[in-house]
């Protein structure tokens, strides 16, 4: 019985140290000209962890230090960043330039 119960608290322990890695990530997506730009996806690559900018370009998100953030919208080039001793990130995304060629 006393090994179900070390073998429980170890396992409770290991999830609170997994979790305690993660910190809250906030920041700002913008135009090069520092327009906040809504519905940009913020990525932690590598995962399904994502989440949209609100209407003025802001974002929050839980990451590690070790994570890399994806950020991507249409008509932008996408952008990554790591996290590393950030909790704030700021991205100014660039126009992604395409020319049509012809039309029919």
């Amino acid at each position: 019985m006393k090994h179900k119960i070390y073998c429980l608290l170890l396992l409770l322990f290991s999830v609170a140290i997994v979790r305690a890695q993660t910190k809250q990530v906030t920041g700002r997506v913008t135009t090069e000209t520092g327009e906040g730009i809504p519905g940009v996806t913020v990525t932690v690559k590598g995962t399904e962890n994502a989440t949209r900018t609100n209407q003025d370009g802001s974002f929050s998100i839980n990451a590690s230090n070790s994570s890399v953030l994806v950020f991507s919208y249409v008509g932008y080039t996408t952008q990554e960043e790591t996290v590393g001793d950030r909790s704030a990130i700021n991205v100014s995304l660039v126009n992604e330039v395409t020319s049509l060629s012809d039309v029919v």
